[in-house]
């Protein structure tokens, strides 16, 4: 190496120009200086599920977080202590919910608007975790 000659000053220079990085001791600089800075995984996936409801899936969540689809799944375990799917869901039903309280859209259109297809499989999905129906749940709340 330059420095071993006593050219210190010099292999800064061809570090730089030849875009290498410096040479380092320890670690430190490579650690995040502001842990807040840096969004954390449930952070993350609450802006995509807010941002892509519709379209999001296991898949989907995998390729916006860069990682595979395992990966996500074990993160989603360690981090959430639940699998992608059923947090998917979960984010899809509390959406609904605000939907059902705070708009005047037809139950239809909110199975839509939260990435269900099919009215049936929401509305029993939405009684199994709701106790009822999304109408009763709507005619309860305005009672």
């Amino acid at each position: 190496m330059l420095v071993d000659l006593g050219f210190a000053k010099e292999e800064r220079i061809v570090r730089k120009l030849m875009a290498l990085p410096p040479v380092r001791e320890f670690q430190t600089p490579y650690e995040i200086a502001d842990p807040v800075a840096v969004p954390s995984f449930e952070k993350k996936l609450n802006q995509l599920s807010k941002d892509h409801l519709r379209q999001i899936s296991p898949a989907f969540l995998a390729r916006r977080m860069g990682m595979s689809s395992r990966t996500l799944s074990r993160r989603f375990w360690d981090e959430l202590r639940t699998t992608p799917g059923k947090w998917i869901q979960q984010k899809r039903l509390e959406v609904a919910r605000s939907l059902l309280e705070e708009s005047k859209l037809d139950i239809s259109r909110i199975c839509r608007e939260v990435g269900y297809q099919d009215l049936a499989s929401f509305s029993r999905l939405f009684s199994r975790t709701a106790g009822m129906t999304p109408g009763e749940y709507r005619k309860h709340l305005r009672g």
